[in-house]
Order: C-alpha cells, then structure tokens, then sequence
C-alpha cells in the first residue's frame, strides 16, 4: 500500500485501546533491529508504565483513517546542567506500508513538540550504524551527529546480553 505524501496524519496521545497494536509494531522494530529475542515489554508492561500512576514515558501514535500506522516513545531526565529536561526519542517506527508518506515526519515532529512543552531544550535519539534510511531521515528533520558527544554503553544484565 502506497500512501501519498500529503497525507493528513492524525498524531495523537496513546490510549489504552492502542496498546495492542504499538506492541505489535515494537515487536516489529525489534525483529528489525535484532534484538527481538531479547525482547521483554509486554501490553501489561506498556499500561502500568504509562497509564498508572505518573507516565514514565510519553507515547504518540500516527494515524490515518483511524488505522494505527505508528509511534514514538519519548522519555526525559528531568534534571541536567543547565537545570532543564532532556527528551530522548527512545523509538519511532513507522509501519512498512507507510513509510515515505509523512507519517514519520509527523510523528517527528509532534514528539518535538511534546518535549518542548514538557520544558525540554534539546532532544536525543540513537540510530543504528547501518540504518542509512533513518540516518537520512533525522537529518532532513534538522538532526546532526553530536559534536560533543560518542555514545558508550556498558552491559549490566546479569544474563550477559548484548
């Protein structure tokens, strides 16, 4: 399925409704990133983290004739030098017969927004190495490779995963 580019994406907060479908498509993004065997986070995981008690995450969804055709997950640290949050776009994925039909852009675009009224000044987000599209993608957002920063990571899992 081809969508045209001047689609009108309805971006939205998550509901509980959603959470079914953005499972599914997590699950996605992990098959396409490896590490779906890995993979933990359940319908339940999703509703007590987000929708019980305070939110730990911030949950958009793209949507074209009330289909669910995406998401992004932002999460903060709330406290930096300069005294402000920082957003971290954690996930954006767009399912595969909707890519290049803006709903990316869209979704972008609202997760930028919603870290700017949560009092974010600067928004983070990591893409694999050998993800050429996305990389392209970020940066017709206006996104640019760290000139301070190299991401570093150190495994803590007493399974060893990595």
């Amino acid at each position: 399925m081809t969508t045209p580019l001047k689609t009108q994406w309805q971006i939205r907060p998550a509901t509980l409704a959603d959470l079914p479908t953005v499972h599914q498509q997590m699950q996605q993004l992990a098959a396409f990133e490896g590490y779906l065997a890995d993979f933990r986070v359940t319908v339940a995981d999703l509703e007590k983290r987000g929708f019980s008690g305070p939110p730990q995450f911030d949950l958009l969804v793209a949507c074209l004739s009330h289909k669910l055709c995406g998401y992004a997950v932002l999460v903060y640290q709330p406290f930096t030098y300069d005294l402000t949050p920082v957003a971290t776009l954690k996930e954006l994925y767009v399912a595969a017969d909707y890519r290049g039909s803006g709903a990316g852009q869209a979704l972008f675009q609202a997760a930028v927004q919603t870290a700017r009224n949560k009092g974010a000044y600067r928004l983070n987000w990591l893409v694999l190495t050998h993800n050429l599209p996305a990389q392209q993608f970020y940066q017709q957002q206006g996104g640019h490779l760290s000139k301070n920063w190299i991401g570093f990571e150190k495994n803590l899992s007493p399974a060893g995963f990595d």
